[in-house]
């Protein structure tokens, strides 16, 4: 990823013309980046020059400078600059190409050049944690109340927050900003009916983040539910209610008792 760059043109005779952008800025919530421009002169020994023009500079596909003015061209004359505005990708990355032309010397266009980069991608849909922010605690009891962490990227994002496990999805809340809760003993039932033979479950936390009603993309986290107190206890009395067998046993008692060595 770039956040700077340079190309030259082709030279008449070590003269041509140099292509310098910079990154000034990212914009999240319009998905842009801006940079800075210069169109110059190079390669020219220092105190000579030549004339030059027309000019001619693209960047993105849109002519930002053209002129048929020709000038005095030397090593450092500024030909062109300004700023420039690159819309990126849905998914926050871009590349991006500049190219250059001029006539040195002649009237007719003789040097051409051109370069592409990548910018750095620009952060969009946010990336939701549980429990903790911004790093995911994924396990949580049922019946526990749970905290689900948006970590947006701007504050003009909102959010609709869905918990899914198994089968079962169920709408934790919409238009909401940077966290919201849940009272999972509200919808216990029907997260014990996704796990009848099993101690816990993975699922997770899906948030889709909108910007005004445009939808900037959906991302999510994993969590892992967990059922409490799910093995059953025993406590069983036993009583034998065979008659035959009961006698033996209050004889074999009453035996023992009566011939006891103290």
């Amino acid at each position: 990823m770039a956040t700077s760059g340079t190309f030259k043109t082709s030279a008449y005779e070590g003269a041509c013309l140099q292509f310098d952008w910079m990154l000034k800025n990212q914009n999240i919530v319009n998905n842009q980046s801006v940079i800075t421009w210069t169109l110059k002169g190079a390669g020219i020994k220092s105190g000579y020059w030549y004339m030059a023009g027309p000019f001619k500079c693209v960047i993105n596909g849109t002519t930002v400078y053209q002129s048929n003015t020709r000038i005095k061209l030397y090593t450092g004359t500024v030909v062109a600059s300004g700023e420039f505005a690159i819309g990126h990708d849905t998914n926050g990355s871009k590349s991006f190409s500049a190219y250059a032309e001029c006539a040195i010397y002649t009237s007719a266009v003789n040097c051409k050049g051109s370069g592409s980069w990548s910018l750095p991608d620009i952060d969009r849909a946010s990336k939701p944690s549980l429990n903790t922010w911004p790093n995911n605690s994924p396990n949580f009891n049922i019946g526990d109340t749970i905290v689900v962490h948006m970590n947006r990227k701007s504050s003009v994002f909102t959010h609709t927050v869905v918990l899914k496990l198994g089968s079962y999805s169920y709408t934790i809340g919409t238009g909401v900003t940077d966290n919201i809760s849940l009272d999972t003993d509200r919808i216990a039932s029907n997260l014990y009916a996704q796990m009848p033979n099993s101690n816990s479950m993975i699922g997770e936390i899906a948030v889709t983040t909108y910007s005004g009603s445009a939808i900037i993309g959906t991302s999510s986290c994993t969590i892992i539910a967990h059922v409490v107190n799910s093995n059953p206890t025993f406590n069983v009395e036993y009583e034998d209610s065979n008659s035959k067998i009961k006698k033996v046993v209050d004889w074999f008692s009453a035996s023992t008792e009566n011939n006891r060595i103290f």
